[in-house]
């Protein structure tokens, strides 16, 4: 990791299941912000924003139909809504990890997955791994 970098840092794993949130935020700045925009446009797993409607309901939560979703994970990684960046998303759920597929998540009755964003306004890379 660069040095000159400011991360921000919680982790709430814990217990049998080793069930919790991690969440981090990371400001990139100069060549180390470009560095990892490079890495990140040259990584085919990348894609531009806007996310998809159920990554988004995970992150911020909304009403969608007669249902209101509720989350607090944008919020406690202190991330407005990007519109210039890149996301990932690994869906884990049962140690099958399957990149930017989205489709089951609400029809589970647990969730296991890795978000990341990248806003190339702020140079800030949010990940948020999410196991319940």
């Amino acid at each position: 990791m660069p040095e000159n970098i400011k991360i921000e840092y919680e982790d709430t794993h814990e217990g049998f299941h080793e069930d919790g949130i991690t969440l981090a935020k990371i400001q990139f700045k100069g060549k180390d912000a470009e560095k990892i925009l490079s890495e990140i446009k040259d990584n085919g797993d990348w894609r531009s924003l806007p996310l998809t409607e159920n990554i988004k309901l995970k992150l911020y939560g909304e009403e969608k139909g007669s249902v209101e979703y509720i989350s607090d994970l944008a919020e406690r990684l202190d991330m407005p809504e990007i519109l210039n960046g890149y996301w990932i998303f690994i869906d884990r759920f049962k140690g099958k990890d399957k990149i930017n597929d989205d489709k089951l998540l609400f029809e589970r009755y647990s969730s296991n997955y890795t978000v990341g964003i990248y806003d190339v306004e702020n140079n800030i890379l949010y990940y948020c791994k999410f196991d319940s």
